[in-house]
């Protein structure tokens, strides 16, 4: 799996994160439905609202999962943040580049 870049905005991007104050806050029910109705428009039995930090992809909300942080490495998000021009589809995990995991 490759690890993404930090965008160019990286500073302000957490600076705006940090002035929300929504990183490690409890759960909140409106977040929780907008979640599962992802879920249920979706079709998919996972949805999540994340945040991504500067070490962490954390999860303020999330349906079909007790995950509730990530290492930021690891996701598609920090992939996403990126480019904020373009939205980013993934198709097959199994076939991006990006997302491959290579085995020793």
């Amino acid at each position: 799996m490759k690890v993404a870049s930090l965008p160019e905005n990286e500073s302000a991007r957490l600076s705006a994160l940090a002035s929300y104050q929504l990183m490690d806050s409890e759960q909140e029910q409106e977040y929780d439905d907008l979640a599962m109705l992802a879920a249920e428009i979706c079709q998919t039995p996972v949805a999540l609202i994340t945040l991504i930090g500067e070490q962490r992809q954390w999860f303020k909300s999330r349906y079909g999962t007790e995950l509730t942080e990530n290492h930021r490495d690891y996701t598609f998000c920090s992939h996403a943040i990126i480019d904020d021009q373009e939205i980013m589809i993934v198709s097959d995990a199994t076939e991006d580049s990006r997302f491959l995991i290579t085995r020793w």
